[in-house]
């Protein structure tokens, strides 16, 4: 499966001259498939790439776990220091919903983490 929003047409060339056949689409995604008997054939990324997608993916998703951090750590603070001055509701409502993203987005940086110490422990597969 090929989860381009819109595959570019050399591309689209490349992949059909390496033998595989399209499928169709679903949503956003393009199918693609390639008979094979002994080997598997080689996946439209390699581990090289797939590692460096990740890295880049956990980096750009540290920004959004920390400014939940911030805004947690406001809320927090702005209902105990000044319970008369602000809504404490309000905060209770903010408070929550910068957990429930920082527990998403924790999962999210935590999978990536895994994914990242996998590809560093096997060894590159000849493509």
């Amino acid at each position: 499966m090929d989860f381009r929003l819109l595959p570019h047409k050399i591309e689209k060339k490349k992949r059909v001259a390496d033998g595989w056949e399209y499928v169709g689409s679903a949503s956003n995604c393009y199918v693609w498939r390639k008979p094979y008997t002994d080997e598997k054939p080689r996946s439209f990324l390699t581990d090289a790439q797939i590692a460096s997608r990740d890295k880049k993916l956990f980096y750009v998703l540290l920004l959004p776990f920390f400014l939940m951090a911030v805004l947690l750590f406001y809320a927090l603070n702005a209902a105990a220091t000044r319970p008369h001055s602000v809504d404490v509701g309000e905060m209770f409502i903010v408070a929550c919903i910068s957990v429930g993203a920082m527990v998403y987005l924790g999962w999210a940086l935590l999978k990536l983490r895994i994914s990242m110490r996998r590809a560093e422990e096997r060894p590159e597969r000849g493509r």
